[in-house]
């Protein structure tokens, strides 16, 4: 085979099957799913902190050709594993690496002979790659029970894909892979943990976890309405925005109790977060253990310094008989806190909300947009990088800001304010 230059190898690349120096998404051989699947494989090489496995020598056709023929063979003798391309890439890492150990004339360190495949011999392939892992498929589609199972109870394609989106797979599996481990029990345990990811769990606790914010705004905007409105204002905004006599400073310290209800609603969330997640747990390791502690505690911490503050502003202003100095003092304490809090807040706003700033983060590869992301959520291969573009993102938050300012100002003048006295009225009534 000799070596295509000039006007030959620009027209050879354009059709190149395995485009190995080009993974761009406009390149034409990726219109073919066996291709996709391995640029795929070098794209979750990165995410997983390993280095791709494959090493072509720069004008030297032999190897991009033996790299091709395995990445083929891997195909189609395991072709019905199409649906576990997490798999097949876990097969042809470690496959690839063999064989450019055989290429380089590597020595075995435990024999002290010449690197061979790890696995050889007639159908060794089948009988201990792809056997092992029909079994696993056909004892997960045998529990579903015709789909009549409940849905946590067995793993599906996707459960199985998830397994090997996790950087510890390649300790706990091996190569070869160790067919003791808990990944390839077929029989039902009641102890094994049948699904970590990929459930849609329809109870109230879990609807408040995943639209915790909504709830949250909600819940926070009934209490400061609801604590503007018993003052009898005409306007809601003439208690919160005036300076003038002690009442209406009594008013804006009453609502800033919404940061002690945020807190506490924060220490809910992080509870729900260690009871629905739980099963997160066996895949994710220690990591995720520890940011649920201390998701925990730092919400149990706020609560406890909001309270604290809140309650010497009061034990202040009550000693002074109005507001003095010092009690604004403390009161400043308080909005300083406060305002550490919020940062948090806004911080996940803008890393997590804002389009291309989470696309980029969650493609970036780097630790330290790991740390950032680390505490609020967790990686995942699978739909990285697609989120809405920002016009899209503008346009439905424009939506909801209307929707929800129209929904706050109709609840706030036609049913918190008109219910105001008559709750008074019934408070004062005795012998009931």
């Amino acid at each position: 085979m000799t070596t295509p230059c000039g006007t030959q190898r620009r027209a050879v690349t354009l059709y190149n099957i395995l485009p190995i120096h080009d993974l761009l998404a406009e390149h034409p051989s990726l219109r073919f799913p066996k291709v996709r699947a391995t640029a795929t494989a070098l794209r979750a090489c990165d995410f997983l902190s390993r280095r791709p496995s494959i090493y072509i020598l720069e004008g030297d056709p032999h190897t991009d050709l033996l790299y091709t023929g395995l990445h083929l063979l891997v195909w189609g003798e395991a072709a019905n594993l199409r649906f576990m391309p997490d798999y097949l890439c876990y097969i042809y890492h470690h496959m690839a690496t063999e064989l450019h150990c055989i290429l380089e004339g590597f020595i075995d360190t435990t024999t002290g002979r010449p690197a061979n495949p790890t696995m050889h011999g007639e159908n060794a392939f089948l009988v201990r790659v792809v056997t092992p892992i029909y079994d696993i498929i056909r004892a997960k589609a045998e529990s579903s029970r015709d789909g009549k199972a409940p849905h946590a109870t067995w793993r599906n394609y996707d459960d199985i894909n998830e397994y090997f989106m996790h950087r510890d797979v390649f300790d706990r599996l091996g190569w070869p892979m160790d067919q003791s481990c808990q990944f390839f029990h077929t029989l039902p345990d009641r102890s094994h943990v049948c699904k970590t990811g990929f459930v849609e769990v329809r109870s109230f606790w879990n609807i408040y976890r995943n639209f915790d914010r909504l709830w949250v705004m909600l819940l926070l905007y009934l209490q400061a309405a609801a604590i503007v409105a018993c003052e009898g204002a005409k306007w809601s905004w003439d208690d919160l925005l005036s300076s003038r006599g002690s009442e209406y400073k009594d008013t804006q310290v009453r609502v800033l109790t919404v940061f002690i209800t945020w807190a506490a609603l924060r220490f809910l969330q992080s509870l729900l977060n260690i009871g629905t997640q739980f099963r997160h747990i066996f895949r994710d390791g220690q990591m995720i253990v520890v940011c649920m502690v201390l998701k925990v505690v730092v919400a149990v911490a706020c609560a406890v310094a909001f309270s604290v503050l809140y309650k010497r502003v009061w034990n202040q202003r009550t000693d002074n008989g109005q507001w003095s100095s010092a009690a604004d003092s403390r009161m400043r304490s308080f909005l300083y806190a406060a305002t550490a809090f919020v940062i948090l807040e806004v911080l996940a706003i803008v890393l997590f909300i804002e389009p291309w700033v989470r696309n980029a983060l969650e493609k970036t590869n780097w630790k330290i947009c790991y740390a950032l992301t680390w505490w609020f959520q967790s990686r995942s291969f699978v739909g990285r990088g697609l989120c809405e573009g920002t016009f899209d993102n503008v346009k439905y938050s424009i939506f909801w800001v209307l929707l929800l300012a129209v929904k706050f100002d109709f609840s706030y003048f036609l049913q918190i304010r008109l219910l105001v006295k008559p709750t008074k009225e019934i408070y004062k009534l005795n012998g009931i």
